[in-house]
């Protein structure tokens, strides 16, 4: 006759760590996601710099990290039920508004001629395309993308890399 005996389970498994943040995210900050929310500083830091968005982006950036409202939340609010998407609208534009490069653009565009920071503008803080830029200020590709290189240029030049 077999007796029972304690089987001794397997431990489970460790949970997995923290990601990493992504390497386009600021020193200090957390993954530019709202599901880890960042100090209050960073965000008094980027809802400041949010400013200069569209109303829509900058409601956007608010409900997530300043109200911290959940993104299932957000979207019935704004009416779309993709919460993925959401969730991607809402890191790219943390990460843009916190960019070394939106800094640049919005402290060096009064400086430009009128057609560069205009095309600055458009691309980098509104982060729209080139071709969308284009359309948008009535320009040309091949504008949008010289005035776009030089922008860039000046920037790579302002912060010391080759």
């Amino acid at each position: 006759m077999r007796t029972a005996t304690a089987r001794r389970l397997p431990a489970p498994p460790a949970p997995p760590p923290d990601s990493p943040p992504h390497p386009a995210d600021p020193p200090g900050w957390a993954a530019a996601s709202p599901h880890r929310r960042p100090d209050r500083t960073m965000v008094e830091r980027m809802l400041a710099r949010a400013s200069v968005l569209a109303s829509e982006d900058r409601e956007l950036l608010r409900l997530a990290f300043d109200v911290g409202l959940p993104v299932s939340r957000i979207g019935a609010l704004m009416g779309s039920g993709d919460e993925r998407a959401i969730r991607r609208r809402i890191r790219r534009l943390a990460r843009r508004v916190m960019s070394e490069q939106f800094v640049f653009v919005l402290a060096q565009r009064d400086r430009w001629p009128q057609s560069r920071r205009r095309i600055a503008t458009e691309t980098v803080v509104h982060g729209r395309s080139i071709r969308a830029a284009a359309l948008s200020l009535g320009t040309t590709l091949y504008q949008v993308r010289r005035h776009r290189a030089t922008v860039l240029a000046m920037f790579e030049a302002a912060k010391g890399c080759p």
